[in-house]
């Protein structure tokens, strides 16, 4: 959590997690109040999973650092996979990180395209 500048950590269900990620993917349009809340998982089959729409790898307010985060938690983990998956039909986007490095990323959102 340190790497990722999380403060504030409560415990909570996958269920309760799941619930709040729902209706933060339903904010109201230009809030960026959604941005404010994660969902880290304990290990599961040998993945920590980092769930909310701040982790958006595509997401112009936030792509830049969150690529600079999975590098450095690809540097210290092997491997790290961003993905937004919009449900709503405006798009997905991914990135993945190995050994400190983006090897992969790719976007199709409605925005001009990002792939390398």
């Amino acid at each position: 959590m340190e790497i990722l500048g999380l403060s504030l950590p409560r415990p909570i269900t996958f269920a309760e997690a799941q619930e709040v990620i729902d209706e933060d993917g339903h904010g109201e349009p230009g809030s960026r109040d959604h941005l404010s809340r994660v969902f880290v998982t304990p290990e599961v089959d040998g993945w920590t999973l980092v769930i909310g729409a701040w982790c958006d790898p595509f997401d112009g307010a936030r792509r830049e650092d969150v690529l600079r985060l999975c590098r450095a938690l690809s540097a210290r983990y092997g491997g790290v996979q961003a993905y937004y998956y919009g449900a709503q039909g405006d798009g997905s986007a991914w990135l993945v990180a190995e050994n400190g490095c983006a090897i992969r990323r790719y976007a199709a959102t409605g925005e001009p395209c990002i792939s390398q």
